[in-house]
């Protein structure tokens, strides 16, 4: 999920969470929101990381499943925290981002399992499989505008400076998310000719001169594509 993986960290205070539901500074407000995405990163970059380099979905379950566990800790801190000075506005957009995120994770992920089952039957189901995976993500994404324009407002009101700084983790997670997208796009490609060539090999089998003739030109299509 990109959006996450780019969320930059100018202020990172680390409370415990019993002073947290109190708190009254604003740059020690922000700084623990903060920390909640930061702790929320850091899993979701393993958790990409590993998407994105095994095509199994189910080799990633124990990732996923950890990530899920950070999530809902970050859904617990979120709702004991008061709103600051009255406003909830920065609390419920992370609170909402991070519920959203989680329902992907379940909802989402599970029908990817599902699909996984049969995307290697055709091109076809092979594309709506990785197309999901990727709607996922571009439904991730606006979650995270939403919360990403209340830090920046919070920040504005309460006269805090952003300072964005590209962190070593906020690259990679860049790099793990171009990498993901890249994989599925070249992937695609092999996977047609792949299937193109056993139904060039199932004709020939059969002696199907007519399918033979059909599936050979669709091969030396996708093949020079």
């Amino acid at each position: 999920m990109r959006a996450i993986f780019i969320f930059v960290f100018t202020f990172i205070s680390f409370i415990h969470q019993s002073q947290a539901q109190n708190m009254t500074v604003a740059t020690e407000y922000l700084g623990y929101v903060g920390e909640q995405c930061k702790l929320i990163s850091n899993d979701m970059m393993a958790y990409t990381s590993a998407a994105s380099h095994n095509k199994s979905a189910r080799k990633v379950e124990k990732k996923r499943l950890e990530l899920m566990q950070t999530i809902k800790q970050a859904v617990t801190n979120m709702r004991k925290l008061k709103p600051f000075n009255g406003d909830p506005a920065l609390r419920d957009s992370a609170l909402a981002y991070f519920q959203i995120t989680s329902a992907l994770l379940n909802e989402d992920y599970a029908k990817i399992v599902n699909m996984e089952e049969i995307a290697e039957q055709s091109y076809d189901a092979m594309e709506a499989f990785m197309l999901a995976k990727e709607k996922a993500n571009e439904r991730a994404d606006k979650a995270y505008l939403i919360f990403d324009k209340e830090f920046e407002a919070f920040a504005a009101k309460n006269k805090i400076r952003l300072i964005e700084s590209s962190s070593k983790l906020s690259k990679k997670m860049e790099e793990a998310s171009a990498v993901y997208k890249y994989y599925n796009r070249i992937y695609l490609i092999f996977f047609k000719s792949y299937k193109d060539e056993v139904y060039w090999m199932d004709a020939l089998k059969k002696g199907d001169v007519s399918a033979m003739e059909q599936t050979k030109n669709a091969l030396f299509a996708s093949s020079t594509e």
